[in-house]
């Protein structure tokens, strides 16, 4: 065991208040974060308060004199930071400014320094101690899934930056079971038979089958003035494709959206891969539905829509009028509808200006959401890195439960910067398991983590 980590409690005697409202926070963390803790988390480094010592964390609102009592600071000040406040501050390394009087009137004033004092005694606990491995969490410590369960919403669901993006799911989920169950039950019910058929030119059988299907589109295009369609924007790695899926199973119960890369596809036969071709329509053309038709009922994610050329904009365009499509060589239309989700990383506003891409398309698109950047998500990030380590170490055929992470890994994981943003932590994260099971340890540690 180390030697004891010393807090100094240093107040005006006239602040008899503040220092029992003080107290009372922090006997309650001593208690949570040593008393509670669990032994294979947590050393057992005792906490001793002092009164005229040099200590580790001191906790004051004295500015009066040069004061060196400490390592680190938490200073209270009255109402507003005064030049003096500023001073102390610059000589001092001072953790966190908690106002008086919102402390002792506001829970959220409480909080900020809860969680400032926390991160200080776990700090200095850490210097004090010199393995690394005694500071640990288990890698479930802030999300664990059962066995089997299903977790692809879980990460974007916390964040507070995520708050409309949740609001704006549920309200497509309530929209689509409401207006557009009907159809899309019907189309999914007939969609390996209309698939056989095409596959087998049996076009006019086809069209037959799909009688019911037209009739329902014509009764509902009489009331609404667009069809179900989501645009995803945002930058590169922010996660538009796994948002792409989480709205596929929580709005439309399809757990394998169709995915469609466009900057994969060569341009040419970019309208056979989305509606349909025949043999003979252009050279190698094949019989085959096209997207709309062969997962109608379904979800189909158009991923980087702002890579399309503009003439396919235009027969994408027509289909998100009438969800109709009309497979190249071909003089047969077929009612085709699909749950549509695009996503670009372009600026869609600029591209329309630029005359990419065609502004009554982006403005057929009935719903739209911006993903935001990993930087805006930092208060997350802990859930976050919870989260892609579970699945990731789960992915490996291992179980999370037996696995953990020091803080000083999960530190360097919270201050690197991602550039590449979720797509990047993930990476990031990956490669530290992968180096921590390689040598064969079940613990994941600061050197295991990439630098940027």
């Amino acid at each position: 065991m180390g030697e004891a980590l010393k807090i100094r409690f240093d107040f005006l005697k006239k602040s008899e208040d503040l220092e029992n409202a003080v107290m009372e926070v922090y006997r309650n963390l001593k208690e949570n974060i040593i008393g509670n803790a669990k032994r294979s988390e947590f050393p057992p480094i005792e906490i001793k308060e002092v009164s005229d010592e040099y200590a580790d964390i001191v906790i004051t609102n004295k500015v009066k004199r040069k004061s060196n009592l400490g390592k680190k600071y938490i200073l209270f000040v009255k109402n507003s930071i005064l030049p003096d406040h500023l001073k102390f501050i610059s000589q001092h390394d001072v953790k966190a400014v908690i106002f008086e009087r919102n402390f002792l009137s506001e829970y959220e004033e409480k909080g900020k320094f809860e969680k400032a004092l926390k991160e200080l005694i776990r700090e200095a606990m850490m210097e004090k101690e010199l393995n690394e491995t005694a500071f640990k969490k288990i890698v479930t410590w802030k999300f664990d899934t059962r066995e089997g369960e299903s977790t692809v919403e879980a990460s974007l669901f916390l964040d507070e930056s995520m708050r409309d993006v949740r609001k704006k799911i549920m309200s497509i989920k309530n929209n689509m079971e409401n207006t557009w169950g009907n159809l899309f039950e019907k189309a999914k019910e007939l969609r390996n038979e209309v698939k056989e058929l095409f596959k087998k030119g049996k076009f006019d059988e086809v069209k037959r089958k799909l009688n019911g299907i037209s009739k329902e589109i014509n009764r509902l295009r009489s009331k609404l003035s667009t069809y179900p369609s989501v645009l995803l924007t945002g930058p590169t790695g922010s996660g538009k494709s796994f948002l792409a899926k989480i709205i596929s199973e929580v709005v439309m119960n399809d757990p394998e959206p169709l995915t469609i890369s466009v900057p994969s596809i060569p341009p040419h036969i970019i309208d056979g891969e989305l509606f349909g071709s025949v043999e003979g329509a252009y050279t190698d053309a094949r019989t085959r539905p096209g997207a709309m038709l062969f997962k109608m009922g379904g979800v189909v994610f158009l991923d980087e829509i702002a890579e399309v050329p503009t003439e396919i904009q235009s027969k994408l365009l027509v289909y998100m009028s009438n969800l109709i499509v009309k497979p190249e060589g071909l003089d047969i239309d077929f009612p085709a509808p699909v749950f549509l989700i695009a996503a670009t990383n372009r600026n869609i506003e600029k591209e329309i200006e630029k005359g990419n891409f065609r502004e009554d398309l982006y403005h057929r698109f009935r719903w739209k959401i911006r993903m935001p950047s990993l930087e805006d998500r930092r208060s997350d990030i802990r859930f976050l890195i919870s989260f892609i380590l579970v699945n990731r170490i789960k992915s490996l055929g291992k179980n999370p439960k037996e696995f953990y992470i020091t803080h000083r890994a999960i530190q360097k994981l919270e201050n690197r910067k991602y550039p590449g943003n979720f797509r990047e932590l993930e990476s990031v994260i990956s490669e530290a398991v992968e180096n921590a099971i390689s040598a064969e340890r079940t613990i994941i540690l600061e050197r295991d983590i990439p630098c940027s």
